[in-house]
Formats: C-alpha cells, structure tokens, sequence
C-alpha cells in the first residue's frame, strides 16, 4: 500500500510541477498531498519549473512528458516533507 500512495504522490506532485511552471498559482488538492507538493516545490525555483514546463510541450506522448520531469525534477520530486515535530 505504502508503494501505491508514494506512486501517486509522485504522479501529482510532477503534475503540480508542470502546472506552477506554466503559469498556475491556485491549485487544489486532497490534504494528504499538500506536504509532498509542498516539499518539492521549495525543491524547484519558478524559472527551472517554468524552463521544464515549457520543454515539456513539444514531446510527442504523456510518457515522453513522464520521462522528462523524472529526469529533470528528480530532485524536486525525491524531496521529503517535514512534518510538526520531526
């Protein structure tokens, strides 16, 4: 269970990532992906989202998108949250 929640934190943290770098300010999302998300943007500066972002459009498949933003986000979306108290 644990590998299925980290997948799709991951899923929706890189979707946030593209999201911010093309533009997008306000998002909503369940509170159980606010920490990841949180995380991994204070991992990415707005220029390295948006230069990402950008990369992103010309790629011909969803799984050519999903490649990318491993590659060039790894860092961002390896980020760990930090909760009250640790």
């Amino acid at each position: 269970m644990e590998t299925n929640f980290q997948y799709l934190m991951n899923k929706t943290t890189s979707v946030v990532l593209v999201l911010v770098g093309l533009g997008v300010r306000e998002l909503s999302m369940s509170p159980a992906a606010i920490p990841h998300v949180k995380a991994a943007l204070r991992g990415a500066s707005a220029a390295r989202l948006k230069a990402v972002a950008e990369g992103c459009l010309g790629l011909p498949t969803a799984r050519a998108i999903e490649t990318r933003l491993r590659e060039e986000l790894a860092d961002a979306l390896s980020a760990r949250p930090v909760f009250q108290g640790e």
